[in-house]
């Protein structure tokens, strides 16, 4: 009896599992910009097409769309097997993990699924005043991993992206190392976040940020206030405002950014001290060093079209358009210290599907002048994926 009802289950999760995929290829169109779909508002759908659990057990019973991947007849059957397996597996572990920390399985926390991003790019580099190329790969991933019943609102934390990044700047900046850590909200909009940076050798690093997100007469105003500690680089604090407006599916992003680190303040020493020696040994008048050392700022303008948007919840990665599925626009950046200006970098973005919605593909042109390189251009182009693994294989 108890094994012709697990197969009466089974039966019916994969009815179910069908009657939704052909639901969803009948109305499969674009979405409208607006509030995207999150790993919330389609946990109730990858539950009912890819999940079912076993009555008195505490893992679950694992349905996937296509057995094995030597079942599968094409590449886009491929493709789904590797995002649904990924998934599942994902979802799986993390649920046995945290079922690790409960004593009563009738009295679980509600699960809520991991949301996963990976970017696989190639970027092109020629640099004007030495008329070199450069050829390189980048990666650059962020996740939230959730076990309510380990202890309610902790995550687990496993991204590329530099905290001590400013807003506008591309995500692959200043990466260097995986970040693992813990993150928790303590009060309303203030996050805080420990962890592990790996790398060659290994540091620690601490953070808390406040992020409030205000409505003021059709502008979404995303002020942030941000404070944190590594072993490496030291002390850091960041105060960003950025604003956001929509006219139909048009978007512009002001963002303003002020940060005081120890790291900067270290640079800043070096580079005055080499500036006196030079100096010297050319016997002028010593460089003026008495101005605030340790600041970087930034402004920088955001706008383009949106077709569509996914779900991004990071506030530094919505200031380099990332959270446009289907789109493109141009960014135009303006950074450096106190008393000089460093930099300016102008980046055209175009995002579109390359495989349901899931798979993305990324273009990006850029020129940056530089003081350093007497401002000579400076051209790039990169060229690659975004994946999430999340959701179901139409996400």
């Amino acid at each position: 009896m108890r094994r012709a009802f697990r197969c009466c289950q089974i039966a019916s999760a994969i009815l179910c599992s069908a009657g939704i995929l052909q639901a969803d290829m009948a109305t499969n169109s674009p979405p409208a910009p607006g509030p995207a779909p999150t790993p919330e508002t389609v946990s109730a759908k990858t539950a009912t097409q890819a999940v079912a659990t076993i009555s008195g057990t505490n893992n679950p019973f694992i349905i996937t769309n296509t057995n094995s991947w030597f079942a599968t007849t094409n590449w886009a059957q491929r493709l789904d097997w590797f995002h649904d397996t990924a998934n599942i597996m994902s979802e799986q572990n993390i649920q046995h993990a945290d079922s690790w920390f409960i004593d009563d399985p009738t009295n679980r926390v509600p699960f809520k699924p991991a949301k996963f991003r990976l970017g696989l790019q190639v970027e092109a580099d020629y640099f004007v005043h030495t008329n070199k190329f450069a050829l390189r790969p980048l990666a650059d991933t962020e996740s939230e991993v959730h076990m309510p019943n380990a202890e309610k609102r902790l995550r687990l934390t496993i991204s590329t992206l530099d905290p001590m990044a400013l807003p506008g700047q591309d995500s692959n900046q200043g990466m260097s190392g995986f970040r693992v850590g813990l993150k928790q909200g303590i009060l309303k909009d203030i996050d805080t976040s420990v962890g592990v940076r790996i790398k060659w050798l290994p540091s620690v690093y601490a953070n808390m940020a406040w992020d409030p997100r205000y409505k003021i007469y059709g502008w979404d105003v995303y002020p942030e206030q941000k404070i944190g500690w590594e072993s490496d680089d030291g002390a850091y604090e960041t105060t960003s405002l950025m604003l956001n407006r929509w006219v139909n599916r048009w978007v512009i992003r002001p963002i303003a950014s002020l940060k005081l680190s120890r790291a900067r303040y270290n640079n800043d020493i070096n580079q005055l001290d080499q500036e006196r020696q030079a100096a010297e040994v050319a016997g002028l008048p010593p460089p003026d060093g008495d101005y605030l050392k340790g600041w970087d700022w930034e402004l920088t303008l955001l706008s383009g079209y949106a077709n569509e948007l996914i779900d991004e919840s990071v506030f530094g990665r919505l200031a380099d358009a990332s959270d446009v599925a289907q789109g493109g626009g141009f960014r135009f950046s303006v950074l450096g210290g106190l008393h000089i200006i460093e930099s300016y970098n102008l980046t055209f973005l175009y995002r579109d599907h390359l495989y349901k919605d899931w798979l993305y593909y990324v273009i990006k042109p850029s020129v940056e002048w530089q003081d350093e390189n007497d401002w000579a251009a400076n051209f790039s182009l990169i060229l690659g994926v975004d994946i999430l693994i999340y959701g179901t294989k139409e996400r």
